[in-house]
């Protein structure tokens, strides 16, 4: 199956891992396969503005699915600037992760104007948004989302070989990360030999991995001991010091939250900063 013609995140990632393997020798080790993966993804670069707001939303609201006087959540309001933490806190069921899959355009907003870089994301077609998606933003998903026919090392340079970034230095980049994360000595397992731990930490080493201008992190440390979660909370911190990236996450931990600068509750209502 062509990834492009999958109807949800979980069948493109199963149609993307065997469109990988496909094209690279069958190996236990860390290899890397060809010099690029054409998987009809490549179309090319968008250039973020050189502007301090990253992330803007202005009213955007969500409706519960199939009821059309119901709303799960109204008039959300949010600054995002380069460099800057904000963390979403919020009861279980209050469209914490809807919000960040609006953010993403992996799912539609009922309401309200969202913006990239001061560009309307309703301006843009599905090859467009797919492009955004792919070079300027990186996924911490609450799931995981590992693509079970790649290694450890294969899912985390994942970002990298999509963007058909120079190959030079990427096993030691992936490596370094790897380290840091403490999962180095994982990098030739599968996912499904992995601890729920350690799944975690591999999903945040992809999504930081190609210095995304914007990373979306969803309960990022959810599955973590404290010490492992206080790494990824550094890991996140540094990106936003190193490579100017915004991050947006969203947690039930008050612990995780006040590690950012700015917090704020998710309500039906909208944000109310704490």
């Amino acid at each position: 199956m062509c990834p492009l013609r999958c109807k949800s995140l979980h069948d493109f990632l199963q149609a993307l891992g065997a469109s990988i393997r496909l094209l690279s020798k069958p190996r236990r080790g860390w290899q890397w396969g060809p010099k690029s993966i054409n998987v009809n993804l490549c179309f090319g670069k968008i250039p973020v503005a050189d502007v301090a707001e990253l992330l803007t939303l202005e009213g955007v609201s969500k409706r519960v699915p199939d009821a059309v006087d119901r709303w799960l959540f109204e008039e959300v309001a949010l600054r995002l600037d380069r460099g800057e933490f904000v963390a979403i806190l919020g009861e279980s069921g209050v469209g914490k992760s809807t919000l960040m899959h609006i953010v993403a355009g992996l799912d539609r907003k009922d309401g309200g104007r969202l913006c990239f870089a001061g560009q309307d994301l309703d301006d843009l077609d599905d090859d467009a948004r797919t492009l955004l998606r792919r070079r300027q933003m990186g996924f911490i998903f609450q799931a995981f989302h590992l693509i079970p026919q790649l290694t450890v090392a294969e899912n985390i340079a994942l970002p990298w070989r999509l963007n058909a970034l120079p190959r030079k230095g990427l096993p030691e980049r992936v490596r370094k990360l790897a380290r840091f994360l403490g999962i180095e000595h994982r990098l030739e397992a599968w996912p499904r030999e992995l601890s729920g731990g350690e799944m975690q930490r591999v999903a945040v080493a992809r999504a930081t991995l190609h210095d995304p201008a914007l990373i979306l992190a969803d309960e990022p440390t959810g599955s973590l001991d404290p010490d492992s979660a206080a790494q990824v909370l550094d890991l996140l911190r540094d990106a936003g010091l190193r490579a100017g990236s915004a991050i947006l996450m969203v947690t039930h931990s008050e612990v995780a939250a006040a590690c950012a600068h700015r917090r704020f509750l998710l309500e039906r209502r909208g944000l109310r900063q704490l």
